[in-house]
């Protein structure tokens, strides 16, 4: 569990957190969205709020929820976390789904 965050720690775009010096390497096309297929919400909700600090809105069905790069009411939209059973393609996703 993460418990303090290191010093020298700059927020970057989509809630990701870089060290002071490190070089980035930026796209060339701008990631839209991306879904991150779980099997327990509540987890992967403690998760990634622990580690990216990510802001979460209920969409729809109880199995899915919008990520907001932030906790703010209008933080930007920057993704989606469902249930496994939403895979577009058959048998588990080990990894991300993006749009660019």
């Amino acid at each position: 569990m993460l418990t303090q965050k290191p010093k020298n720690i700059f927020p970057c775009r989509a809630g990701l957190h870089v060290q002071q010096g490190q070089n980035i390497k930026t796209m060339e096309n701008k990631l839209t969205h991306f879904a991150i297929h779980i099997d327990d919400m509540e987890r992967a909700k403690k998760f990634y709020d622990e580690v990216f600090a990510w802001g979460f809105n209920a969409h729809g069905q109880s199995d899915f929820l919008q990520i907001k790069a932030g906790k703010s009411e209008n933080a930007a939209l920057i993704g989606a976390m469902q249930s496994r059973k939403y895979s577009p393609l058959p048998g588990n996703i080990v990894g991300f789904e993006c749009t660019i």
